[in-house]
């Protein structure tokens, strides 16, 4: 069972458009005023992953307050995490798969979870990365 070709017939049938590639879907996704890209991978042992990344590029004089900042919120999640990957902050969160007869279920689950987690995040993660609140 390829969580990859399951996700993207969810995706599609629900009419969102995204970018396939060798093993992983890239797509953006928004709510609002807010944008963000996410990419999508598989792992062999029936894990999919959505990653997350938020716009904004962490300064290097702020890594070290956003790391702290992200430490903090990890701490409050039951599941996911953040963390800072090539200047940005990454949201990383997973399921388990092993039933391909509520797959398709789980992924759709997983999808908006996942979406609705990096948006209930947003302005906190732009206090950690601009150390000060969203205008």
């Amino acid at each position: 069972m390829r969580l990859i070709d399951l996700l993207n017939e969810v995706l599609d049938s629900g009419g969102i458009r995204c970018c396939k590639q060798s093993g992983h879907i890239q797509l953006t996704l928004c709510s609002g005023p807010h944008k963000w890209s996410v990419c999508f991978t598989e792992d062999r042992e029936s894990f999919l992953k959505y990653y997350a990344r938020y716009p904004w590029h962490i300064a290097p004089d702020r890594l070290n307050e956003t790391i702290a900042a992200l430490n903090e919120m990890n701490v409050s999640l039951r599941a996911g995490c953040f963390l800072v990957s090539e200047g940005y902050v990454v949201f990383r969160y997973g399921v388990y798969i092993f039933d391909e007869f509520t797959a398709k279920e789980i992924i759709a689950d997983l999808f908006i979870t996942a979406a609705a987690k990096t948006e209930a995040a947003w302005d906190e993660v732009y206090r950690a990365v601009c150390g000060r609140e969203v205008h």
